[in-house]
């Protein structure tokens, strides 16, 4: 049948999962009560979203986010709130590292001055700006 995603979609699906397995990862998934089992990411997201699956789909998550999880970042994140100095550690070198790599680019005398700005593309809550990024 039809696939209930755009062209647009299908396409960056079809682009992340030929990544994902030219790095050989494996690919396959299943529903969160395990009752349905996908061979690629593709396959997952027409059955999610075909009806009436989509509607379902979205009223557990509703559910879910609305009744069974307090609205704490601890809650949102799963018990997971805190950030583990090990990843804190990790993204501050890979900082050191970048900026190592582009220093003397900015065309300013003062390293500090060269990265006076960030930007956190993490997608995440924010535990790692509140943690790495902010004074």
């Amino acid at each position: 049948g039809e696939s209930p995603l755009p062209d647009c979609e299908l396409s960056t699906i079809s682009s992340v999962t030929n990544h994902l397995q030219s790095a050989s990862f494996p690919i396959h998934g299943t529903t969160i009560d395990q009752s349905q089992n996908f061979s690629t990411p593709l396959e997952m997201w027409t059955h999610l979203l075909s009806s009436p699956t989509k509607r379902a789909w979205y009223d557990r998550t509703s559910h879910y986010y609305d009744d069974e999880i307090p609205p704490t970042v601890d809650g949102m994140l799963g018990g997971l709130a805190a950030i583990s100095p090990r990843d804190l550690a990790a993204s501050r070198d890979f900082l050191h590292a970048a900026k190592e790599a582009t220093q003397g680019r900015g065309g300013g005398g003062d390293d500090d001055a060269e990265w006076r700005y960030c930007c956190d593309c993490g997608a995440g809550i924010g535990r790692g700006s509140k943690e790495l990024l902010l004074p």
